[in-house]
């Protein structure tokens, strides 16, 4: 049979190199030697039959034993590893030498000769020679210095657990949500808050936890989100807890996008609001129930006081003409808490429905100042108006400007001296109506500026005796502008007095 084994050949003769080619070897070699040196990487040889160390410049100085004679790197190297790392790395070592695993790369500390200082180190080693039985003959490797990078790790994991377990124990329910709605990531106070547990939050999509009637909100936010119309919303909204039940809550929601702009996931916060809400459904209930069953009997008392003022103001019995001006005087004011009570409500409930119509505002204004005619003749106010246009026509509901310039004209002639100015500018650019207040009484400072405008407030609560006022009328006149998308604000002026701003932008 035919011989199929191929013929074996005699390799080719070996060319020794000339001179010129061994030493360009060696400068070679002095370059490498020079490169790994100024790398300061540590290189060992290991020999496993003699358990013998071949070791570079570098190592020594990583170890701090340049200046020292060691009759055994090996064991030098060993002693001077921290305890705690000292096992799990020789682990490696055994686990690579017995053909287990392809190399050795581990982290480890160690102490460097004559040092207090524990630092990080690296060492990657691996076998390169066998006997013919798998022994490992051999061991080589590097070992560099990486106490830096291994502070910044440790830090930023630290950063990493702290920044969980912030999150995990904040009141305010926060979770990671995906872009398909399913729940990554959910911390306890959301899960108190929704009854629901981590395990189960993972199995749900958070769509479906929003009420029904706040869900065509909700995805007209997020198309806003997605489309790249908006970095985040927030809103109150109410969600369906696992028993059943309905919480509100106020929501932020913000989505996370990687570093070329693509979507990847949402952060969403909820504050609870629930017992907020209940509060505020009783007041409204409250103040409901205050305008149907106190405005009759208001009413009715104020009709019968106004109809015997007629008929007694100029009789013959003095006594009982002051007392009917005095119970009048009351009445009208008990009437005026109760409309200040049922406006502020309307109106920061955004119940108060508004007609936007294009009106004469010059009208609108002497209107006001006609309907404040009293308050202005008790004070002998001297009302000055100026305006930059003869006709000036702006889009506005003009029944609530008129009662917003009412309550600024009320409040400029109580607040000035007896026989005071007030003045009313009024101006017109391409985009904004702007109307000015201006009066010369006793000011408010500019770091209560923004005081001013909520309820109740009073600089000095004798005020509110003083003026026979609750402090409900720059609120509600702030809310009423700010629902017509203009904005009501005190400007700094110079010298004694206030100024009042009305802005209504072009619609």
């Amino acid at each position: 049979m035919k011989n199929l084994q191929p013929k074996r050949t005699s390799p080719p003769p070996t060319q020794q190199p000339d001179v010129e080619t061994l030493k360009s070897r060696i400068r070679e070699l002095e370059i490498l030697k020079t490169a790994v040196e100024a790398a300061d990487v540590g290189i060992f040889y290991l020999d496993l039959r003699t358990n013998t160390s071949t070791i570079s410049g570098a190592w020594r100085r990583l170890m701090g034993v340049e200046d020292t004679e060691i009759s055994d790197f090996q064991e030098e190297w060993r002693k001077r590893v921290h305890p705690d790392d000292l096992s799990r790395l020789e682990t490696a070592l055994e686990e690579h030498l017995a053909g287990h695993t392809n190399r050795v790369s581990i982290d480890y500390r160690l102490r460097p000769f004559n040092s207090e200082e524990w630092r990080w180190f690296r060492t990657d080693a691996s076998c390169t020679e066998w006997d013919a039985g798998g022994v490992a003959l051999n061991l080589v490797g590097t070992q560099w210095e990486i106490s830096k990078r291994k502070r910044m790790e440790l830090a930023l994991k630290q950063s990493e657990e702290d920044l969980r377990s912030l999150v995990d124990n904040t009141p305010i329910g926060s979770a990671l949500v995906a872009l398909d709605g399913v729940c990554i990531r959910s911390n306890k106070a959301l899960q108190r808050y929704l009854g629901y547990s981590a395990n189960e939050f993972a199995k749900l999509n958070f769509k479906t936890l929003i009420h029904w009637e706040d869900l065509p909100v909700h995805n007209d936010n997020v198309a806003l989100l997605l489309n790249g119309h908006a970095a985040s919303f927030e809103m109150e909204r109410r969600y369906i807890r696992k028993d059943g039940s309905v919480v509100w809550g106020h929501v932020c929601c913000v989505l996370a996008r990687d570093a070329d702009g693509k979507p990847q996931h949402y952060v969403v916060q909820i504050i609870d609001i629930t017992a907020q809400r209940r509060l505020e459904e009783m007041k409204r209930d409250f103040i409901n129930l205050a305008s149907h069953e106190i405005r009759t009997p208001v009413t009715t008392v104020t009709g019968a006081l106004d109809l015997a003022h007629m008929l007694y103001a100029k009789g013959t019995d003095t006594k009982l003409a002051e007392l009917l001006q005095i119970a009048k005087r009351g009445s009208d004011r008990l009437r005026s808490i109760l409309d200040d009570l049922l406006d502020f409500d309307r109106v920061s409930a955004s119940t108060m429905a508004l007609t936007i119509v294009r009106c004469d505002i010059t009208e609108v204004i002497q209107h006001a100042i006609a309907r404040s005619a009293k308050i202005l003749e008790e004070r002998s106010a001297e009302i000055s108006l100026t305006q930059s246009d003869e006709i000036i026509e702006w889009h506005c509901d003009p029944n609530m400007l008129q009662k917003v310039l009412m309550s600024l004209l009320s409040n400029a002639a109580k607040y000035s001296p007896k026989a005071g100015k007030i003045l009313i500018d009024a101006s017109l650019d391409a985009e904004n109506l702007t109307i000015r207040v201006r009066d010369y009484g006793i000011g408010i400072p500019v770091e209560f500026h923004e005081h001013a405008f909520e309820p109740f407030w009073h600089r000095d609560p004798s005020d509110a005796r003083a003026h026979q006022s609750i402090g409900f009328g720059l609120s509600v006149s702030r809310h009423v502008i700010r629902q017509m998308g203009g904005e009501l604000s005190i400007e700094p002026v110079e010298g004694p007095g206030t100024e009042l701003q009305i802005t209504l932008p072009k619609v």
